[in-house]
């Protein structure tokens, strides 16, 4: 049974009292909902046959804010080439299971109103795919697990995904993805990476520069 209102729930069946001579230790698993973030002070009251303590002031507890996804790297930074093996990081405060969503995108003109006739892809942790999205955009075109024996392709660039892996480590989330880039695509692209978690977002990030020969 858990009991639970708009700012905390507490585990009842993991809850345990245990009395000692004159001292009484109530145990409470408890866990604090994303809305009531903040520091906080932890106050006791006693309450006995005939007099009580009234409210004391004995602690503090900081319930920490929302998700904050944020990229954190690209190796390389930069460099060139048709093909190469990319490691892109993102974290999160809330560990590395909190990211939802990691997100790269090669392009020559960054726009968010459209990416069509880019490299763009993403990792969902849920599903663990990797998802490319279409020439115009607009959809995903294939998706395919880390590992699979298969390669995703658009006009722009294939993934190889037999070779891609995740890496997770503490509030860390590394995304190994082979590219290679079509001839067509040749130029200087910037690295724009992308981080959702389960109550934020990061918004695109310039993270690096790649030259397609």
């Amino acid at each position: 049974m858990t009991l639970t209102n708009s700012n905390c729930s507490i585990n009842a069946v993991s809850a345990t009292v245990v009395p000692s001579g004159n001292n009484l230790t109530v145990n409470l698993p408890m866990t604090f909902a994303a809305g009531f973030a903040g520091a906080k002070s932890v106050f006791m009251f006693a309450l006995g046959s005939g007099a009580n303590s009234g409210w004391q002031p004995m602690g503090t507890w900081t319930v920490p804010l929302s998700s904050a996804p944020a990229p954190v790297s690209v190796t390389p930074v930069s460099g060139s080439g048709l093909s190469q093996t990319f490691a892109f990081q993102y974290a999160d405060t809330l560990g590395a299971t909190d990211l939802s969503a990691a997100w790269v995108w090669f392009t020559s003109n960054f726009n968010t109103v459209s990416s069509a006739n880019s490299c763009i892809a993403y990792y969902v942790r849920a599903t663990n795919q990797v998802n490319l999205i279409n020439d115009a955009g607009t959809a995903i075109l294939s998706s395919a697990a880390p590992g699979a024996a298969v390669t995703l392709s658009n006009s722009q660039c294939s993934l190889n995904m037999a070779t891609a892996t995740i890496v997770t480590s503490g509030n860390n989330l590394t995304v190994n993805l082979p590219v290679t880039f079509t001839a067509g695509y040749a130029g200087a692209k910037g690295i724009f990476m992308f981080a959702s978690g389960s109550s934020a977002n990061s918004g695109w990030q310039s993270m690096g520069t790649w030259t397609v020969p």
